[in-house]
């Protein structure tokens, strides 16, 4: 096993990644109560659900930044990698 199959799995951990972040990007999940708050007017719970609804917002925002960003780094580490290993095949090509 060399480097060429790490690299490979690390671009294809960095599509998923990719993948999951624009998918979850798209979820409104604070959207499935927003009804809740204004269905309980004098209520407690009216502001708390519409609090959870924000976060819940939020959240999902900050997963699929996370997400992005994880994937994105994935794609550095490959390009890393793939540089070190053109160098190291140059330097032994060179030996020769």
């Amino acid at each position: 096993m060399g480097y060429e199959v790490v690299i490979d799995s690390l671009r294809k951990a960095s599509a998923a990644a990719g993948d999951a972040a624009s998918q979850a990007g798209k979820v409104q999940l604070g959207a499935a109560i927003d009804d809740v708050g204004p269905a309980m007017p004098g209520s407690r719970s009216g502001p708390a659900a519409g609090s959870l609804a924000t976060n819940w917002t939020n959240q999902v925002k900050t997963w699929a930044a996370d997400a992005q960003a994880y994937g994105e780094n994935l794609s550095k580490a490959a390009d890393h990698y793939a540089a070190n290993e053109e160098a190291a095949k140059a330097d032994f090509q060179g030996m020769g």
